[in-house]
């Protein structure tokens, strides 16, 4: 077989358009189109990198950067924090865990003889407490028939030992033992009556159990309170001795008293006994000072 001739065609795939060549450059130009951008687009990549280039770098670095706290700040520590608290007249008059810790406010710094005072009736149900409150406030008042109380407030202004009070009086309607503790009755209250009656032991009974509630409620260790034992007139069906309810007091660091609302009987004792309890813990007598040695040979 003869070999190809040389002017014959041969069988080679050659490129239209060879790279890097003029041709190809100028074919590149006209095929590109007008709307396509000429500055680089936004990588789905890095969300946060600008767009654009046409905007200053210290713009573009200022919008990556974290915000700055403003000159000059500083956070309050804890101290200072609980300190504006406290400061609070609000806190003071809705949270039972301060009051016993209660600064003097400007009324009662303007007119120390003059002092509100918060307190609770609380007890089983039937015991004397309603009799027991109405015979206080506007005696002689008392009413044989029984209607159980939901709540009722009085007020009164009494003085003793020649500070004058403004009595918020509070009845509040009897609590049985699995009874849920009323929140409202141990926000900004001074002081506590727990009443029962003579002629019934479960009502003596609930004493303490109500007592633990407070305290529970509270957060405290100690309330100032009185412990009446209501209905000596019915000394006759007597359930529970004078001594048993003394040694309960005691044993709750509360004043005891016995009394009868229907026959007026130590009814305005029972609430002095309370304001003692109350000026124990809010307005404590200040100690005497002890003679020192040296005082005496100063004379």
């Amino acid at each position: 077989m003869s070999p190809p001739s040389r002017d014959s065609t041969r069988s080679i795939n050659l490129p239209s358009l060879v790279p890097h060549t003029s041709t190809y450059r100028a074919h590149k130009s006209r095929s590109r189109s007008p709307d396509t951008p000429t500055t680089p687009t936004q990588s789905s990549y890095f969300p946060s990198v600008s767009s654009s280039y046409d905007e200053p770098w210290n713009a573009r670095v200022a919008a990556r950067s974290p915000p700055q706290p403003p000159p000059f700040h500083r956070h309050r520590t804890a101290s200072e924090t609980l300190s504006s608290l406290l400061d609070e007249e609000t806190l003071f008059n809705d949270n039972p865990a301060v009051l016993h810790n209660k600064k003097p406010n400007s009324t009662d710094m303007a007119d120390p003889s003059s002092m509100k005072r918060k307190v609770v009736i609380m007890g089983s149900p039937s015991v004397g407490k309603t009799s027991l409150t109405q015979q206080y406030v506007s005696p002689p008042t008392y009413n044989a028939s029984y209607y159980p109380t939901i709540e009722d407030t009085l007020h009164k202004t009494v003085t003793h030992n020649g500070i004058q009070y403004e009595c918020e009086i509070i009845d509040s309607a009897g609590l049985e033992e699995y009874s849920l503790f009323p929140g409202k009755y141990g926000l900004g209250v001074h002081g506590y009556m727990l009443v029962y009656s003579i002629t019934s032991r479960q009502s003596f009974e609930m004493i303490p159990i109500i007592h633990d509630k407070i305290l529970d409620y509270a957060g405290l260790e100690k309330v100032p309170c009185v412990v009446v034992g209501q209905k000596v007139d019915l000394d006759g069906e007597r359930a529970v001795t004078t001594a048993e309810g003394e040694a309960l007091a005691k044993k709750l660091s509360a004043g005891f008293i016995e009394s009868s609302a229907k026959d007026n009987k130590n009814v305005v004792r029972a609430f002095d006994a309370l304001l003692v309890e109350m000026q124990k813990e809010y307005n404590p007598a200040p100690e005497k000072k002890k003679a020192s040695w040296w005082s005496w040979g100063a004379k």
